[in-house]
């Protein structure tokens, strides 16, 4: 018997419908297969083989992922600004922090947005497969805030990285047979991750922004969880509340943020696989800061 047991049962935005999957599409296992398969040594042979067949067994996700990362660039990604020009100094992104508002009360939520460009000539691929930072304003990840108290002192504002509430849905799979139960809860899971996760490609000048949220606190956000509630729905506007912020403006004075991003990697265009379009190949990345945000707090 398999039943599988989820941490809420919020209403979520439906899965984007996927389309078909081209036949000359990359992901197509079929793509992989060259003409001279035949005269290819046959280590190379077992590669491709490898390649295509991977491909294959996860051939019902390419749709799914393409339609996601149609609509998270919809909704996420901005057009380069009039008049942008490539860095010549061979850059490849720039992070800026932008606030809502550079003066705040003691105790006042600092609301903020990160925009993450594509400062080069080269189209670029930004991957955060799990929880994306971009989505949500609980996932850290790569990312964090660096403040600067008025006394000089530096601290690391810590997020909020995950609340856990009581199970309120259960998908029963009695009756169901063992592998079709397995195969669901692998379908589900893949949805999941892939709803939180992103995957999208910047052109040269175009900007990634973070997600417009509000912050929920505990049981706050089980109690939303129970009627069905998703705590990090987007909300209007365009800026993201820093969990918890209030409790790092506690003394007036002038203080200082920045954001820091330790990417790893970012994918840059493989020139050796041209013929078959863009593809990209990992490129290590040292860590980034933003801009510096100076606030005013007052009483």
């Amino acid at each position: 018997m398999l039943v599988m047991a989820f941490p809420s049962c919020r209403k979520r935005e439906p899965p984007p419908k996927p389309k078909p999957l081209p036949a000359s599409d990359i992901n197509n296992p079929l793509h992989w297969i060259p003409k001279d398969f035949d005269k290819l040594p046959p280590e190379r042979q077992a590669t491709v083989l490898a390649m295509a067949q991977r491909l294959a067994e996860t051939a019902w996700q390419r749709p799914y992922e393409q339609a996601q990362k149609a609509k998270d660039r919809a909704d996420l990604v901005r057009s380069a600004p009039p008049g942008f020009k490539p860095s010549k100094s061979g850059k490849r992104v720039g992070v800026m922090l932008i606030p809502k508002k550079t003066t705040l009360r003691v105790g006042e939520a600092f609301w903020y947005r990160v925009e993450l460009q594509n400062i080069g000539p080269d189209p670029i691929s930004i991957m955060d497969l799990n929880w994306s930072f971009f989505k949500s304003g609980n996932a850290w990840g790569e990312w964090g805030l660096i403040l600067t108290r008025p006394d000089g002192t530096e601290e690391g504002m810590q997020g909020i990285r995950g609340m856990h509430c009581p199970s309120h849905e259960i998908t029963d799979l009695r009756g169901v047979p063992e592998e079709r139960g397995r195969e669901i809860m692998r379908r589900m899971e893949f949805m999941t991750k892939l709803a939180a996760g992103l995957d999208v490609t910047l052109n040269p000048g175009e900007l990634l922004v973070t997600r417009p949220w509000k912050y929920y606190g505990y049981p706050e956000v089980c109690r939303m969880e129970a009627r069905g509630q998703d705590p990090d729905a987007p909300i209007p506007g365009e800026f993201r509340e820093f969990p918890e912020s209030e409790r790092y403006f506690d003394k007036p004075g002038t203080y200082e943020v920045k954001v820091v991003w330790v990417p790893g990697s970012i994918g840059v265009p493989d020139r050796r696989f041209a013929h078959l379009g863009l593809v990209f190949t990992m490129e290590k990345m040292a860590s980034m800061d933003s801009n510096v945000v100076r606030l005013e707090v007052v009483p």
